[in-house]
Order: structure tokens, then C-alpha cells, then sequence
């Protein structure tokens, strides 16, 4: 496994270039398709490192099950919600998701770390 500080510092990375994506998606039109398919490269791999790295620690050694559970179905919506987008724009790009997008970005939050804060997630995730 990567260093803790590593692991956690990739995943808030992740989560700040996803929501700058999400903003993109909500005030450029123009740069929509790119941004779909930049945000859905960057939260499928996301979620799969997470999932292998982070939520076998939380769940098992944090207790956190609750919030793994919750924190994958953000990953399983906001992975269908850009999957039903890019199927979308393709058809109709435009004015017409500007709202959706607006709200659906503001809706998905995909933190990842439950009740933990930065630095329990560091220590549960250092190698012993």
C-alpha cells in the first residue's frame, strides 16, 4: 500500500479537480463534452482506489461501515449521473442540462472519508 499521506492527499486532489470539473460542467457549455469525459475518466479511478484502498480500512478497522456504504452509492450515482449525461449531450447539448447539471453538481458530494477526519484517515491508513 502507498504511503498514508499519499493516499489521503491523492484523494482530496481528486475530490477538489471533480468539483472544479463539476463547476466547468454548470458555467461552460462550450466546454461540456470534454469535461464530461475528463470527470468520468477521474471518478471512475477514483472510486476504484478508493474502494481498494481506503474503504477495507474504514470499514474494518474504523468501523465506518455506514459511511463506506453511503460514500459508494455517491460513487455508483454520480457515475450514472455522468454516464446518463454523456448519452445526453450527444444527442442534445446545451441549454437544456444547464439546470440539471447545475443542481446535480451541487447535490454530489462525493467525500469518501465519512466521520474521519484527515488525519485519523491517515493514521487507520498507514502501514504498520
Amino acid at each position: 500500500m502507498a504511503d498514508s499521506r499519499d493516499v489521503v492527499d491523492l484523494i482530496e486532489k481528486d475530490h477538489r479537480e471533480i468539483e472544479r470539473l463539476f463547476e466547468l460542467l454548470r458555467t461552460d457549455p462550450g466546454q461540456r463534452d470534454l469535461a464530461v469525459t475528463e470527470v468520468m475518466a477521474l471518478l471512475v479511478a477514483h472510486s476504484r482506489a478508493e474502494e481498494a484502498e481506503v474503504y477495507p480500512v474504514a470499514r474494518d478497522e474504523a468501523g465506518e461501515t455506514e459511511e463506506v456504504a453511503h460514500s459508494q452509492e455517491e460513487h455508483a450515482e454520480a457515475e450514472a449521473f455522468l454516464t446518463a449525461r454523456a448519452e445526453h449531450l450527444g444527442e442534445r447539448p446545451g441549454e437544456a442540462t444547464r439546470a440539471d447539471l447545475a443542481q446535480q453538481a451541487r447535490n454530489l458530494g462525493v467525500d469518501g472519508t465519512g466521520s474521519m477526519s484527515k488525519e485519523e484517515l491517515r493514521e487507520e491508513v498507514r502501514p504498520d
